[in-house]
């Protein structure tokens, strides 16, 4: 998922299973207030999205499965 230019990359060591259309899934991105990382809900899941290169040591994810049901 992208952000302008910036690829941004889920804070999350599981595999990415979005649920819905790509329009869907991007309603339910929002910038948190720190302006740094980012809030996508959704299928019941709250997930963390900050830039790639903001990353170090965590576990990241860039790839994810989009299912539409």
């Amino acid at each position: 998922m992208f952000y302008g230019p910036t690829l941004l990359a889920f804070e999350t060591s599981d595999e990415l299973m979005l649920k819905g259309d790509p329009q869907t899934i991007l309603n339910g991105l929002s910038k948190n207030d720190d302006n740094l990382t980012y809030q996508l809900k959704n299928g019941g899941r709250n997930y963390t999205l900050r830039p790639l290169y903001e990353i170090d040591v965590e576990s990241y994810g860039v790839y994810a499965t989009i299912r539409n049901y």
